[in-house]
């Protein structure tokens, strides 16, 4: 990013934060995971005041936005509050406490006789500065938008432009002679990261969707692979505060270096291998899915699972995928409900299975070892 384009950006930057300082505080939905920007989720509800609430907000005083933060920022919040509901109290955040989150625009806007169904477009990653609760306005947000920081290569911000005829190695030794960094910082090659993503993950992700990716940039990249990989959600947390865009994508390294498998959150039975990701939505591995209650559930989609007993009998009844039927799944160890398997008589894979992501968490190598 040379230096022009970084003065645009952060021109750009000064003029959203003074558009969102300057006017109302923003409508606030809580969810239980992060969901990043440059994506689209559904959003349906039935709760009345939530529907007068975002209904006026839009269609009324004229403001698309709203703020999407993540429960896993409140340790002390139970995840199956209402959208609406939390926090109870007006909050104020120290500066090295506020929480992050995404501001999205609504897109489309359904009003029902009994709901109300949404799709946002998530724009921008923020942080929250304060929070104000009424009685009859919901909770409501002031923030503040988060640049987009991608780095130069070590080596071409120490060495400059002369020596961009220089091969990698050559301009990474002359980095070494030059400054004192660790040899860690001066191996760290973003472009190399994003490549050695792309091998590790072809087990369980489509090859043209990960180059499809990567030629809308490195955060845009590392955004999307957190939210297409196995992760829990406290990770894809981790994930929504980095501001660099090339330490996320170390982070993202760090990790699928390491999956081997995923387990249940709470008590730790394997539910599946990663080697049996499938894609069966356009998003990839991994999707949002709104259920008849208006609640989303991020999901990952497997061709096998373990460790499982199903509740009930098959139903077609506002089913995610046409042609399947669910059935419940619950983790057999510790009979928390984990997800669904989806069974059909007409279309191949004749069944596969959905884990929501608050279910389980990654299980890595040294894990297993230990």
């Amino acid at each position: 990013m040379n230096c022009s384009t970084l003065l645009c950006l952060i021109s750009f930057i000064l003029v959203l934060n003074v558009f969102f300082s300057s006017g109302d505080y923003i409508k606030v939905i809580f969810k239980n995971y992060s969901i990043f920007s440059g994506f689209s989720t559904p959003f349906i509800t039935e709760e009345g005041r939530l529907m007068r609430v975002l209904e006026h907000s839009i269609s009324q005083s004229g403001n698309p936005y709203v703020v999407l933060l993540p429960y896993v920022h409140y340790t002390d919040f139970d995840v199956h509050h209402s959208d609406f509901e939390v926090p109870p109290c007006d909050m104020a955040f120290d500066e090295d406490n506020q929480p992050f989150a995404t501001v999205a625009k609504v897109q489309k806007f359904r009003l029902e006789p009994e709901s109300l169904k949404l799709e946002f477009d998530v724009k921008y990653r923020c942080i929250v500065q304060g929070l104000v609760h009424g009685s009859s306005s919901g909770c409501k947000a002031k923030v503040k938008i988060c640049p987009e920081i991608s780095l130069l290569p070590i080596e071409k911000a120490v060495c400059g432009g002369s020596s961009a005829k220089l091969s990698s190695n050559k301009q990474k030794r002359i980095c070494r002679e030059l400054v004192n960094y660790p040899e860690c910082a001066i191996k760290c090659n973003t472009e190399e990261n994003c490549s050695k993503l792309a091998n590790l993950t072809y087990v369980f992700v489509n090859q043209e969707d990960i180059q499809k990716h990567l030629k809308l940039g490195v955060s845009h990249f590392s955004y999307w692979l957190g939210s297409t990989l196995p992760i829990e959600s406290r990770t894809q947390y981790v994930l929504l505060k980095e501001d660099v865009a090339d330490w996320r994508i170390f982070r993202l390294l760090s990790i699928v270096k390491n999956l081997a498998s995923v387990v249940c959150v709470h008590c730790g039975s394997e539910l599946c291998q990663l080697n049996h990701l499938i894609n069966m939505n356009p998003e990839g591995t991994s999707g949002h899915f709104v259920n008849s209650h208006g609640y989303v559930h991020d999901m990952i989609t497997v061709s096998e699972a373990t460790s499982y007993s199903l509740q009930g009998n098959p139903t077609a009844e506002y089913s995610w995928f046409d042609g399947y039927k669910w059935t419940i799944m619950n983790c057999r160890g510790c009979h928390h409900h984990i997800g669904w398997r989806f069974t059909s008589k007409t279309f191949v894979p004749e069944r596969f299975f959905g884990l929501t992501r608050t279910s389980f968490r990654p299980q890595i190598a040294t894990e297993e070892q230990e």
